[in-house]
């Protein structure tokens, strides 16, 4: 992990600049044309030409919710980080956080929840400015990444990642990067496992999961943050790390006992634990909502009651909701340290405004509950 100085806490600059490495080009041709089909259909459908119209709802809804959100325990502020390319490609990645610093610790401790999202950004290309375009899984994965390492450099610690959903991609170029920079917590809410397990869902008729396949393999987006992240506990030879997998059992994505499972692999925590991590794993049927939308309630909803398998792999006793288990075990856990920065991944279809009502608020309502307040009076 990255070593800085145990600082006041303070907000982070607006601007932070970052020499990146050069971006991965696009293969070019219809493997390119096919690759953006892929890449707009799984993780960046904001990037559709024909927006859906429950993507463009939603996101209205958060919008407004976002901008009348007040808090008595937080300030929220938003951060730019420039990812400037080598000079001979003239391309700047440009990537707009949203950051909620607590004004005043907490049991002892300043939290920080930096908020990440894939769609949203932008990047500047020979002084002209444009979407964010990722042509590549490696440009795509790298992005967080980097955004890491560059608010590490500027002496802001990061102390957990938290990936949502399809925001786990990040895991399949985890082990691309000085393992300095990828925090000692890394924890997963209900998080994509592999393209493979998707695509194996028998819902979709045969030929066109034959199809979906071959092209996502064809064109390099055939991600895999599960092997990924084994990948990286392999290689990594500071072994002080906390995995920690937050399910839900009817995710009609990445579930268990959905109609296809595509969860992670029932011996997963032991495989990281042999390689030297600890590693936890819950799995919640969060009643009584309707098991369609088990995969993107917010993260209070996923309940105690719902704690149905995978008692092994819970090495504490798992109390609360999982923002709760997440405050108690990760934010607030006595280690020594003054102050705790999580930096949370959304997945393909979050935006800041929308995280905000799925990850950030709960978490902050759980922070909230650790510091004995009760829950956190939000203006919204």
């Amino acid at each position: 992990m990255v070593e800085t100085l145990n600082v006041d806490f303070k907000k982070i600059p607006s601007e932070i600049t970052h020499q990146g490495d050069a971006l991965i080009a696009e293969p070019g041709g219809m493997v390119a044309n096919f690759g953006k089909i892929v890449r707009d259909g799984l993780f960046l459908p904001f990037y559709q030409e024909l927006l859906p119209k429950d993507l463009r709802i939603e996101q209205e809804v958060a919008t407004q919710y976002a901008n009348n959100w007040k808090s008595s325990l937080f300030e929220s502020y938003d951060v730019t980080v420039k990812i400037p390319g080598p000079e001979e490609q003239k391309i700047t990645e440009i990537f707009k956080l949203r950051v909620y610093d607590s004004k005043e610790p907490i049991n002892g401790k300043n939290l920080r929840i930096v908020q990440f999202c894939f769609n949203g950004n932008e990047q500047e290309e020979s002084g002209e400015s444009k979407r964010w375009d990722p042509q590549t899984l490696r440009s795509l994965t790298n992005a967080p990444l980097n955004v890491m390492k560059a608010l590490q450099d500027a002496g802001i610690p990061i102390d957990s990642m938290l990936n949502s959903s399809l925001g786990n991609v990040v895991l399949d170029g985890v082990d691309q990067i000085d393992e300095k920079y990828i925090p000692p917590t890394i924890l997963i809410n209900r998080g994509l496992t592999s393209i493979e397990k998707v695509t194996s869902n028998i819902e979709i008729p045969a030929l066109k999961r034959m199809l979906m396949k071959t092209i996502a393999y064809a064109t390099g987006w055939f991600a895999d943050p599960e092997a990924g992240l084994l990948r990286f506990a392999e290689k990594c030879t500071d072994k002080k790390r906390t995995v920690g997998i937050f399910e839900a059992l009817y995710d009609n994505y990445f579930g268990e006992k959905a109609i296809t499972n595509a969860a992670f692999d029932p011996n997963y925590c032991e495989s990281l634990r042999e390689n030297g991590f600890d590693a936890f794993r819950i799995n919640y049927f969060p009643a009584p909502y309707q098991k369609r939308s088990h995969h993107s309630i917010p993260l209070d909803k996923l309940i105690p009651e719902g704690i149905l398998e995978n008692k092994s792999d819970i090495p504490f006793e798992a109390t609360g909701t999982a923002a709760d288990i997440i405050a108690q075990q990760v934010f607030f856990k006595e280690d020594g340290k003054t102050s705790h920065t999580c930096f949370c991944i959304g997945g393909s279809e979050a935006t800041v405004e929308k995280d905000l009502m799925r990850v950030t608020e709960p978490l902050i309502n759980a922070s909230a509950k650790v510091a004995k307040i009760g829950k956190e009076e939000i203006v919204a």
